[in-house]
């Protein structure tokens, strides 16, 4: 999975579910700068 926020491209690689990868982005995407 590939996405670019920001001016930075984030690339997310596992051998995790395509179902659970994605849902780890959604979770990365929306979460605060700190945590």
């Amino acid at each position: 999975v590939r996405w670019t926020e920001g001016g930075v491209t984030y690339w997310a690689v596992s051998d995790i579910g395509a179902g659970d990868l994605e849902s780890f982005v959604q979770k990365f995407r929306t979460a605060p700068a700190d945590q």
